[in-house]
């Protein structure tokens, strides 16, 4: 479910619970005392009609009293159950509340006779059930009303009933308002537990850890932000890892030309070739060679789809190898291992001599890595059909032919060579290079009999 809809869904959920809930009691509790005070008012008030016009025939048929004392007197002994005001010009002149500590205030005179009956809890309005009548007192016009003990005492109960209602309510409603609180503190915890995972996430992040993935189980917008952030993640640790590995690759790329350039300076330095200007023209080409090399690391490390341009010619392979051979010679030797050169081919090709020198020096610096110490690399030039193909092989352990298709891959390793120097940039140049000499480079090779890699490009003159 997405948040978009959860959210709102949880809020009306939570509306509705605590205010159906809220009305429940609050009706259970308004029920529960309507009900207890109906039934009792209802007997209250059947039996006070009875009597009101019972007494109603008996006051007015009373004969002329000496006082008003008296009247109170016959009065109360004759309906002990009644509370009575004497009345004279709508005033009153005497009456029975003050017997229970009631105080009696007169609210509205006439038409309508209202008052209010005061005790030291409660203000109660009073109005008379009937008009007062009137009695002959001392040749004065007196007029009595009367006021049932249970009808006061009943409004009483209601005045209590209603506070004890609105104590219910209040107490209910803070109850609610407890259960609000809480269930709106989980429902923060729960929207809010993935931004925290997140929050963790990225302080992790920020530490260096880029391996750092955030679990999700729900299926809301937060789980599409989780997962956008585990792949952020993935491509930051790739992204490092590749860093790190082009680090190494670098160092492993640069080493096989500057070890044949200090192999040939140390060489003229002991005497053992000629300090003459050929070879130091050697060694400047080798610079040049150098320097595109850095260059096309530098095309590598961008990510771009081609490395430097070519300077194409139309050049004799089987030269270019025997000088390759020649000058490689001593660093392959000093290495335990023997270099052999077999060019059978003399036709011509279009091609960058500097390029496919530095193709073949990664291939000779992979067959020293890879060789076994005494083993012997050969390079081979030999015609086939039209083309003109370039081997080279060594007697290492080979490539394994599940994998064959992945070595050009970039920063692929063979299984098990993971300890060996550099990542796999060298096969890589050499793919990118060879295709953009209009040549072919494979691999055939079986485990533990060596490698055999070769170039293969178009002869455009005959021997």
């Amino acid at each position: 479910m997405k948040l978009q809809t959860k959210l709102p869904l949880v809020v009306a959920m939570c509306t509705i619970a605590l205010l159906g809930s809220y009305y429940l009691l609050s009706s259970f509790s308004a029920n529960k005392a309507i009900i207890k005070f109906d039934s009792s008012a209802l007997i209250t008030l059947s039996r006070a009609f009875t009597q009101e016009l019972e007494m109603f025939q008996f006051i007015h048929a009373l004969a002329p009293l000496d006082s008003q004392a008296e009247l109170i007197a016959l009065l109360e002994k004759t309906y002990p159950n009644h509370y009575f005001i004497v009345l004279v010009n709508d005033k009153v002149a005497q009456h029975t509340f003050h017997q229970h500590d009631f105080k009696l205030e007169v609210l509205i005179s006439s038409p309508s006779h209202q008052f209010t009956v005061t005790d030291e809890n409660k203000t109660i309005v009073m109005q008379a059930f009937m008009e007062p009548v009137v009695v002959q007192i001392s040749q004065q016009h007196t007029e009595v009303l009367w006021f049932s003990k249970d009808i006061l005492k009943q409004h009483s109960q209601d005045i209590d009933m209603r506070a004890l209602l609105h104590r219910d309510f209040a107490f209910w409603l803070a109850i609610l308002c407890v259960l609000a609180v809480l269930v709106s503190w989980l429902s923060a915890w729960y929207f809010l537990k993935p931004i925290k995972s997140l929050s963790r996430a990225f302080r992790r992040i920020e530490s260096g850890n880029y391996r750092t993935q955030v679990e999700h189980i729900s299926n809301d917008e937060f789980a599409v932000l989780i997962t956008r952030f585990n792949q952020m993640a993935a491509e930051l640790a790739k992204t490092t890892a590749q860093r790190d590995q082009l680090t190494a690759d670098l160092a492993h790329e640069l080493r096989a030309p500057l070890t044949s350039l200090r192999a040939r300076i140390e060489a003229i330095q002991d005497g053992i070739l000629p300090a003459e200007s050929d070879q130091f023209n050697t060694l400047i080409g080798q610079t040049v060679s150098l320097d595109k090399l850095i260059e096309d690391l530098h095309a590598l490390s961008s990510g771009k789809v081609s490395l430097t341009a070519l300077d194409i010619q139309l050049l004799q392979p089987a030269n270019l190898i025997r000088d390759l051979c020649e000058i490689y010679r001593p660093l392959v030797e000093q290495k335990g291992m023997t270099l052999f050169c077999n060019c059978t081919d003399n036709r011509k090709v279009m091609l960058d001599a500097q390029r496919l020198n530095q193709v073949l020096l990664n291939l000779i610096e992979n067959a020293i890595k890879y060789a076994a110490q005494g083993g012997e690399i050969r390079l081979i030039v030999e015609p086939q059909g039209t083309q003109l193909c370039i081997h080279v092989i060594d007697k290492g352990p080979g490539v394994d032919p599940n994998r064959i298709e992945d070595i050009f891959n970039r920063y692929y390793r063979e299984p098990g060579q993971q300890d060996t120097k550099g990542q796999g940039l060298g096969l890589d140049i050499c793919a990118r290079l060879t295709r953009q000499m209009d040549g072919n480079i494979g691999v055939n090779s079986k485990s533990n009999e060596g490698a055999c890699f070769t170039l293969t490009f178009t002869a455009l003159e005959g021997p």
